[in-house]
C-alpha cells in the first residue's frame, strides 16, 4: 500500500511517500535481525562467543571505473522500457520492480557479473526479460565493458591483496552474488598472490571440492583469503574469517544478512567482531544508494 501510495502521489508528494517506504522496511528489517538475535540465549551465551560485527576501516573501497556511467545509463535506459511495458500492460509492476533490481545488483559488481545475465538459460520470467532487452540494444555497451573489464579486475586484486595480505587482516573472505565475478577474481588472485594463499567456494566446483577449499582456507596459516559466490551463503561455516570483503552487495537485505551470517556466529574462539569491507566502482547512483539504505537504513554491517 505504501508503495502504491508512492506511485501514484504528485511530484511534491513523492519524496515524503518515498521516505515512509524506506522508514517501514527499515524497522521491518529490525525486527526480523532482532528475532534472530534473540536465539542467542543466555544460557547460549554464557558458553559461547558471539561475534558480531562491524565496520571495516575503511568500511569502502573505491576503484576508478571508466565505465560507471555506462552502467548508469544501462540501468535508467532499462527503468524507461521497464516503465513502458508497465504502461502498456504487458507486465506488471512487481515483475518490472524485480527486473530492475536484477540489472541494477549486476551494475554494482565487476563486468562478468552483467555479461552473466547475457548467458542466463531460457527466455521467460524476470531474467529471460533483462536478457532480452541486453540483446535488443546492441553490443556497444558490451564492448565498453570488455574494454575496461581486465582493468578493473586487476584494481581490484591489487586492493585485495594490498589490504589481506600486506596489511595481514587474517582470515578473509572475499564474496560476490555472481559465480562469473568471484572465478575471475580468484584466477586474477591466484595469479598475483599465488595459489597458496586462495581457496574458492564456487557453483561450478563439487561439494567435495569446495568442502576441501574451506578446509585449507580455515586451517592452512598460508592461505588467507577464500573467494566465494552464492553457493557459500547459505550452509556453511566462515567463522574463522576476520573480514568479509563484499565484491558486491545481495539486493535483497536477508540474502545479505545470510552472507554475513556465515561469519557472525558463535564461536568459542573468535572474540572480535567480523568486519565488512564494501567494493564501490566509480560513482554509480543507484549501487551507492542500495548501500546507504542497507548501512544506514538497516545497519546490516
Amino acid at each position: 500500500l505504501l508503495v502504491e501510495e508512492a506511485v501514484d502521489s504528485a511530484d511534491e508528494q513523492r519524496p515524503d511517500r518515498i521516505a515512509r517506504v524506506k522508514d517501514y522496511l527499515s524497522e521491518a528489517y529490525r525486527l526480523h535481525h532482532r528475532l534472530i538475535r534473540t536465539r542467542r540465549s543466555a544460557e547460549i551465551c554464557s558458553t559461547f562467543g558471539v561475534r558480531g560485527r562491524c565496520r571495516g576501516r575503511p568500511f569502502t573501497v573505491e576503484v576508478d571505473d571508466g565505465t560507471d556511467g555506462l552502467r548508469e545509463g544501462l540501468i535508467e535506459s532499462f527503468r524507461q522500457h521497464l516503465a513502458e511495458l508497465v504502461d502498456s500492460g504487458v507486465i506488471g509492476d512487481s515483475e518490472a520492480r524485480d527486473a530492475l533490481r536484477v540489472l541494477s545488483q549486476a551494475c554494482g559488481s565487476l563486468p562478468p557479473a552483467i555479461k552473466e545475465l547475457l548467458d542466463a538459460n531460457g527466455s521467460v520470467g524476470v531474467l529471460g526479460l533483462v536478457r532480452r532487452w541486453l540483446i535488443s540494444i546492441g553490443g556497444s555497451w558490451l564492448r565498453g565493458l570488455d574494454a575496461m573489464a581486465p582493468v578493473l579486475l586487476e584494481a581490484t586484486v591489487r586492493e585485495i591483496g594490498a589490504m589481506s595480505v600486506t596489511r595481514d587482516m587474517g582470515k578473509v573472505v572475499v564474496a560476490s552474488s555472481y559465480s562469473t565475478v568471484a572465478l575471475a577474481v580468484f584466477s586474477e588472485s591466484a595469479g598475483y598472490l599465488g595459489k597458496h594463499r586462495v581457496a574458492s567456494h564456487v557453483v561450478g566446483q563439487s561439494p567435495e571440492e569446495n568442502c576441501a577449499n574451506v578446509e585449507r582456507w580455515r586451517s592452512d596459516e598460508t592461505c588467507r583469503i577464500l573467494v566465494c559466490d552464492a553457493s557459500a551463503e547459505e550452509g556453511i561455516n566462515l567463522q574463522p574469517a576476520d573480514v568479509i570483503i563484499h565484491l558486491d552487495l545481495p539486493w535483497d537485505v536477508f540474502a545479505l544478512e545470510q552472507r554475513l551470517g556465515r561469519a557472525d556466529r558463535f564461536s568459542r574462539y573468535k572474540s572480535h567482531p567480523v568486519e565488512s569491507m564494501v567494493f564501490m566502482y566509480g560513482h554509480q547512483a543507484y549501487a551507492l544508494g542500495w548501500f546507504l539504505f542497507a548501512a544506514d537504513s538497516c545497519k546490516v554491517f
